[in-house]
């Protein structure tokens, strides 16, 4: 099951980040794609990695009953690297996901 959130204030195509990953991924896994700001990447960064600044992705597996992939994304990060590689910021979106 994949799950995408957008908790940040950049706009997200979310039907197509939907798409590409249904055709990414087997429907037996649980991906959750959560999009957050710039702060929240710093916490998760410090907390997990210790490592004081934003990065623009983040992946955790959570095991429990069964394994939930998560990948956070911070968008504002990832129109940076967009503009630096002459990207949009869609298809950075698409590659941080296949690498996540």
């Amino acid at each position: 099951m994949v799950k995408i959130i957008n908790q940040s204030t950049s706009e997200v195509n979310l039907k197509n980040i939907k798409s590409f990953v249904d055709r990414l991924v087997d429907n037996e896994i649980n991906i959750e794609i959560i999009f957050i700001e710039k702060k929240y990447s710093r916490e998760l960064n410090n907390r997990y990695r210790g490592i004081h600044s934003a990065t623009d992705i983040l992946t955790f597996t959570e095991k429990g009953k069964e394994y939930t992939h998560q990948i956070f994304i911070c968008p504002e990060i990832a129109q940076k690297n967009a503009l630096k590689y002459q990207n949009s910021l869609e298809k950075e979106l698409l590659m941080l996901i296949f690498h996540g």
